[in-house]
């Protein structure tokens, strides 16, 4: 949205059958004109597949089109820097081509690479449980690649009393024979909770810290993580899991890391709310409902 100016649309059907939007751009300071107008052409096929979305799932074409032209903001980065690489390699396509090339290919493939990603987490039950993707990245030391990562953050309307979770795969280290070996398969799962921030806990920071350290100790949950240890260990021969408090760009969360040799043997994400659930709750802290 530009300074000084509002955008709004309006699906316009011509004679041809041929839907369009035209997008108005009204000034909203003091003496301004008639609404600008331009028109953005959506072809039949396009605006057919808006229009059956709209109509399934209780919304208009409008509000539609809109939130996904709202969206293009996070496209804005991929094109810049896939049209920066690919001008060094095809000198001779005019930028407005490649342009074409980038959005349509991540496009196209945003089906399938969403697939992927769902069949590479599918037994951690992730996106099944209304997880979404925040970051994605490789995992580097010293420029060589070990493995990527992938967090996740829980959905606003979701009762699951975890926050946040971070998959690791590739590199991990893992004790065996006394010594840290890094297996090229390994996997590390690290789910936390958001106790609270800093400026709202203020003087109760520390109790409530205290509160969440001592019940980590407590014989339900070391058994409650064991069963976390234990569905690991029935697959792969090295694995772990650490429970711990921590603070993180200003909030006090409650983190549990599980560590396997192989990713696969990760535990489903739900397995970790049972002990979340009742470290919070033993703690005195209260539940999200």
């Amino acid at each position: 949205m530009g300074t000084g100016f509002s955008y709004c649309l309006r699906e316009v059907i011509d004679g041809t059958g041929w839907g369009y939007v035209q997008i108005l751009r009204r000034d909203t300071f003091v003496g301004g004109g008639l609404p600008r107008r331009k028109v953005v052409v959506v072809e039949d096929d396009a605006y057919s597949a808006f229009e059956e979305l709209a109509r399934r799932y209780g919304l208009g074409v409008n509000e539609l089109m809109r939130l996904y032209l709202n969206c293009f903001v996070h496209l804005k980065r991929l094109i810049d820097e896939s049209v920066s690489a690919l001008s060094s390699e095809f000198k001779e396509v005019p930028p407005r081509d490649l342009v074409s090339f980038v959005l349509s290919n991540s496009l196209v493939n945003l089906h399938d690479i969403y697939e992927t990603l769902r069949a590479f987490t599918k037994h951690l039950k992730l996106l099944e449980r209304g997880f979404t993707v925040e970051l994605v990245g490789p995992v580097l030391k010293n420029g060589r690649f070990l493995g990527v990562y992938i967090d996740f953050v829980a959905p606003q309307f979701s009762k699951t009393p975890i926050t946040e979770v971070e998959l690791r795969v590739g590199g991990i280290l893992l004790e065996t024979n006394g010594r840290r070996v890094r297996y090229e398969r390994g996997g590390k799962l690290r789910v936390s909770s958001i106790v609270g921030f800093e400026e709202k806990l203020g003087d109760r920071d520390g109790e409530v810290r205290r509160s969440l350290e001592r019940v980590l100790g407590e014989d339900e949950v070391e058994e409650e993580l064991e069963e976390l240890e234990s569905y690991m260990c029935d697959r792969c021969d090295l694995c772990e899991v650490e429970a711990d408090v921590r603070d993180t760009d200003g909030s006090l969360e409650l983190v549990i890391e599980a560590l396997a040799e192989d990713f696969l043997c990760l535990p489903p994400v739900e397995m970790f709310e049972k002990p979340i659930s009742t470290i919070l709750r033993k703690a005195g802290i209260e539940l999200r409902e």
